[in-house]
């Protein structure tokens, strides 16, 4: 076969494959996904979405108890405390046959991820996990012992009085999602404190539970939240026993030597000073 008809050929071929490339339809493309096709399989699920009615705000009942307050740190501007609180709310998505209440984590229902907003540190008694009616009424519960900021206003000390605060918030969720209410029972508000606290330095005025947004800017929507405040009072006899009359005993030590004479002490005399209780002894 000469050259011509070698090249001929292969043209030829080029052309059959060409044409029958072009007359195979092409491979169908996966189709992009959509936006609610690609979000998580968690946001999917129905017990994963706020519980809503016509897109209201959900409803929250919120009470607080405070167990019991070990410190008022002034300087430190702040307080340790132990404090038990509770939250329950309704989801149609979560009703069943029961007969008693079921337990499931954090990570399997909406909750409204409650925080106190004030606290430095914090210790957790109680599982991440609700309680859940045949009702569909949600319950999570849980007690905290830690320290929370305080800021303090000294200017009357030791005459002064303070507002201890323990402001419970929803995380992400604003006002007009959340609805904070005190939790109510037949013997009326649930909230309350202990009839007595640790702290020594500290009587009990007054307090109270309600909900107040927690608001960072005055031009700033409010966080959906729940507030106790207890207001206390130091108490002087306290602060003179404990504070003011070992540093006046402290500063008397201080002039004992002033008060004797120079030519009445020895090489060989030794002045002891010692203090036991109230009393101080002078031996020569």
């Amino acid at each position: 076969m000469s050259r011509r008809q070698l090249t001929a050929a292969a043209l030829l071929t080029l052309l059959i494959v060409t044409a029958t490339a072009q007359a195979q339809p092409a491979a169908e493309q996966p189709a992009p996904q959509t936006k609610e096709e690609a979000a998580p399989a968690e946001q999917a699920r129905p017990e994963m979405a706020r519980p809503t009615v016509w897109g209201e705000p959900t409803r929250l009942q919120i009470m607080i108890y405070m167990i019991d307050v070990d410190e008022v740190d002034s300087a430190q501007q702040n307080f340790a405390a132990s404090v038990y609180y509770e939250a329950r709310w309704k989801s149609h998505y979560l009703r069943h046959e029961g007969p008693g209440p079921r337990f499931r984590p954090f990570t399997e229902v909406w909750t409204p991820r409650l925080v106190i907003a004030n606290q430095q540190q914090a210790w957790s008694a109680f599982p991440a996990a609700v309680e859940i009616r045949p009702d569909g009424e949600v319950r999570y519960r849980q007690k905290v012992w830690g320290r929370f900021s305080q800021p303090m206003d000294l200017h009357d000390f030791p005459l002064d009085r303070q507002t201890l605060n323990v402001q419970i918030v929803a995380a992400g969720l604003m006002e007009d999602e959340v609805t904070m209410v005190p939790l109510e029972t037949e013997h009326g508000r649930a909230s309350g404190i202990a009839r007595r606290f640790s702290v020594p330095d500290f009587d009990i005025l007054s307090w109270k539970a309600e909900p107040a947004p927690y608001v960072v800017t005055e031009r700033e929507v409010g966080t959906a939240g729940f507030n106790m405040q207890i207001e206390v009072v130091r108490r002087v006899p306290y602060f003179v026993m404990k504070i003011i009359i070992p540093l006046c005993l402290i500063v008397i030590m201080s002039w004992v030597p002033r008060w004797i004479d120079p030519t009445q002490i020895g090489t060989q005399d030794i002045i002891t000073i010692r203090q036991s209780g109230m009393m101080i002894f002078i031996t020569k």
